[in-house]
């Protein structure tokens, strides 16, 4: 039974060989998680961003942003705190309302709040996640720094297996590879279509690879692992 349990949580993908990337970074690259974690749903994606002076040409810069279903998550908490929040509130303004206990009835329509502030700290997280691209400056942002653009050499895509409290899930990074091996997260979400349409996007935009291992489990011997 135990050996049958165990079986089911087996990573059944097939291994790469890296070698047959044909690049030494690759070797030097680590290949697991670089932010532990994920949402289930597609919380970013990879936009198009245009100037005030790029309104007659083609795309300057690309965004990854918060998507309108993490949008929609985020206002619908925040909605449901201030719709209870007033009709509690009305409530204990009715004259004929009765209570007891020692909780004033003043402070009873806050606690409905404490959904809002959470939609509303979710959303703020999910915007400091976003990163510009902008290759005629050379460089990408996040939160309010400035990175240069000719040291990103590669795009990885990978999987994360994520245990929830009732049921698990697969969240996909997407990591900018630096010239030094070192990874620069991009997005982290559960939607794999989404994911590699974007890293295709912006790969074809930064005229990089990508290297895509989602489907596969990586092996490596290599020091740097």
């Amino acid at each position: 039974m135990l050996q049958q349990l165990r079986g089911l949580f087996k990573d059944r993908r097939e291994f790469f060989d890296l070698n047959t990337l044909d690049d030494p970074v690759a070797l030097k690259t680590r290949w697991s998680p670089l932010v532990s974690g994920g949402s289930s749903f597609c919380t970013h994606r990879l936009l198009s961003s245009r100037g005030i002076q790029a309104i007659n040409s083609p795309s300057t810069s690309l965004q990854m942003q918060v998507s309108p279903a993490a949008k929609l998550f985020c206002f619908l908490f925040i909605s449901i705190g201030i719709v209870f929040s007033i009709m509690l509130t009305s409530f204990f303004n009715e004259p004929s309302t009765v209570t007891s206990g020692n909780m004033p009835p003043a402070i009873v329509p806050f606690f409905p709040l404490l959904f809002s502030v959470f939609g509303a700290g979710l959303l703020w997280w999910l915007y400091q996640k976003n990163v510009l691209f902008n290759k005629n400056e050379g460089i990408y942002t996040s939160k309010g720094t400035n990175f240069p653009l000719n040291e990103v050499h590669a795009i990885q895509l990978i999987s994360e297996r994520v245990a929830g409290s009732e049921n698990s899930y697969y969240s996909y990074e997407m990591n900018l590879v630096l010239n030094n091996a070192e990874r620069f997260n991009v997005t982290d979400h559960g939607s794999f279509k989404a994911i590699r349409h974007d890293a295709e996007k912006l790969a074809s935009y930064l005229s990089i690879p990508v290297w895509d291992l989602i489907d596969h489990h990586v092996q490596t011997f290599s020091p740097w692992k």
